[in-house]
């Protein structure tokens, strides 16, 4: 060990030549023994500087020095740089001298060296320090506040019992804790904000009155980062409580959250959350709450989504984006311009003008990392769709990098079915898989895979591999929402599809033609003119060929509707592959 043998070194200098040294057993036992030779001024100013934490302040430990000792404060801490137990560091301040532990196994043996009493007592000065001093740069230093106002609560809970005292640092410290963790979520570091707010809970007491705020914000960042569990046991809490307390914005902020996860979950049709949201817009207009009220919209333009009424759900989502805006919300105007570009994406607009729009509202927003990535995702099937594969596979893997640094797993499996999308009309099954099963490997078997599995069946069928096909289509159809329109339909032409393989043309034209009935009231025009592209594979297999015919023009002038150049030219492809099989069939009859 490096760090033994240095310290061991620097021990027997100490000692002198010839004196008797015993070799300690563990580095930590060495350390301790190197600090017990320590002056005491200069074993008080290192204890004070591991307050602080590994690199620290001279000025800072200056303040935190008994009064007789802060005159040779920077005497002391030169003496420590000659014993190599601290460095200069670089200074974060102006006309401020920084140094560091030389290890943080030092800093480490000389804080546990100190009573509790004393440190609960320096971590709580400390954190005013930085408040008096660092007030122009206090959003910076929160987290570091809030973890000193924590350690002073916690060390003095330790020592017990809790008093008046005690209980105000722990009010201070979820304070600060929870405007850092929300912070943290607002540039969209959701693993980060999910430790702050979980501490910042810890520390609150049941009086008081940011708690249901804390417990509502936990919930929804550990339900952004995949930890569905325990965000629906906090979210049950609060409604609870919400209720209990007479709260009527953190209810209805969790009524509107519950019923957007059943509806995920597949515990809630669409139309049950379309009617809990209107009434939230209500409630929220009512309190002049515009973060409610874009919250609120956005879960309208969610339910018309899901219904695939994207035209709708559009409107929906540019009136949650006004409200986000007038809220000075960026998340939440980042939540509603992704609903607003998947509607544009899936719904009626042409490709290249629902391009334009994207790039406008990105033009128009306030940029970050969550929301150019939720543009992007949308970008990328809309660059698919007018052929430009190459941009799109590249936009895939920018929103993947920016999710993932995020931490937002459940966004990142959103992402994987548009990616697999763009594999799909690229012509490649194989990419389509691997972007697919990265997503069910976040969501597992539930009802919010049902679109996974069904993109999947397709994937499968592409490659040739039926029988996994098969598999997955039966997955897919015992998993599928009753009411999510694009995961009826795309089950049952994956199945439709695999039964004309088995000749079972009956059942094949049933669920294919069942499919496109499906369609019929939405504007969703590539999921209706994929389902006539399948029926017209059926109506083929039958040999009804005017039948397949009028489909074919049918679902041709869909995706020319939609610009869905990629579709058009993977469907003249099938198209001439079963011309060519029909005249060779009329070759061999009349041979």
């Amino acid at each position: 060990n490096p760090l033994f043998v240095e310290q061991m070194a620097a021990m027997a200098a100490e000692a002198g030549e010839g004196a008797p040294l015993a070799v300690p057993p563990t580095i930590q036992a060495l350390l301790a023994a190197r600090l017990d030779r320590l002056e005491p001024e200069e074993r008080a100013v290192i204890e004070r500087a591991a307050v602080v934490g590994r690199g620290f302040w001279r000025s800072a430990v200056h303040d935190l020095a008994p009064p007789e000792l802060r005159d040779s404060v920077g005497h002391q801490l030169m003496a420590l740089v000659r014993k190599e137990l601290i460095l200069p560091d670089t200074a974060k301040f102006e006309r401020e001298d920084a140094f560091r532990f030389r290890h943080v196994l030092i800093r480490d043996v000389a804080y546990d060296g100190m009573p509790k009493q004393l440190r609960a007592d320096l971590h709580e000065r400390f954190s005013d320090w930085l408040d008096e001093h660092e007030r122009e740069r206090a959003v910076e230093f929160e987290e570091i506040r809030g973890y000193h106002l924590e350690q002073a609560y916690r060390l003095r809970e330790q020592l017990g019992p809790v008093d008046e005292r005690t209980r105000s640092l722990a009010e201070r410290a979820a304070y600060v804790l929870g405007a850092a963790g929300r912070r943290a979520f607002a540039r969209d570091d959701a693993p980060a904000a999910v430790s702050l707010l979980d501490r910042a809970l810890a520390l609150a007491t049941e009086q008081d009155p940011a708690r249901l705020e804390l417990q509502r914000e936990l919930s929804y960042a550990l339900w952004a980062v995949g930890e569905v569990a325990r965000a629906e046991s906090l979210l049950n809490g609060l409604l609870e409580a919400a209720a209990a307390a007479g709260d009527r914005r953190q209810e209805w902020y969790a009524i509107l959250d519950r019923s957007a996860r059943r509806h995920t979950a597949g515990g809630e049709t669409a139309d049950e959350l379309l009617r809990v949201a209107e009434e939230a817009v209500e409630i929220f207009r009512g309190l002049d709450d515009h973060v409610g009220l874009a919250r609120a919209w956005r879960r309208v333009s969610l339910a018309h989504r899901m219904c695939n009424r994207y035209e709708i759900a559009g409107e929906a989502a540019e009136k949650a984006i006004r409200h986000a805006r007038e809220a000075g919300d960026a998340q939440e105007e980042a939540r509603a311009v992704d609903i607003l570009c998947t509607s544009l994406l899936f719904g009626p607009t042409h490709a290249e003008t629902a391009i334009e729009r994207c790039h406008e509202v990105l033009a128009g927003a306030r940029r970050t990392p969550l929301l150019e990535a939720n543009v992007a995702s949308s970008l990328a099937g809309l660059e698919a769709m007018v052929g430009d594969v190459d941009a799109a596979r590249a936009r895939c893997l920018d929103a993947a990098a920016i999710f993932e640094e995020l931490g937002l797993r459940m966004t990142l499996a959103g992402l994987s079915q548009i990616a697999g999308m763009v594999e799909l009309l690229a012509g490649d099954g194989v990419g389509a898989e691997e972007w697919l099963r990265r997503g069910l490997e976040i969501l597992g078997s539930g009802a919010s895979s049902g679109l996974h599995y069904s993109l999947l069946a397709h994937s499968l069928y592409e490659q040739g591999r039926h029988d996994e096909a098969e598999e997955v289509a039966r997955a897919a159809r015992a998993v599928a929402l009753p009411g999510e329109t694009h995961q009826q339909v795309l089950w049952r032409t994956a199945t439709a599809r695999l039964a004309i393989l088995h000749a079972d043309e009956e059942r094949g034209e049933a669920l294919a033609r069942g499919a496109v009935r499906l369609t019929d009231d939405t504007d969703a025009l590539n999921l209706r003119a994929d389902a006539l592209v399948v029926l017209a594979e059926v109506l083929d297999a039958l040999e009804l060929d005017e039948d397949a015919a009028a489909a074919r023009a049918d679902a041709t002038e869909l995706y020319r509707r939609k610009g869905n150049v990629a579709a058009l030219a993977l469907f003249e492809r099938s198209r001439r592959r079963i011309v060519d099989g029909s005249a060779a069939r009329a070759r061999r009859e009349r041979r």
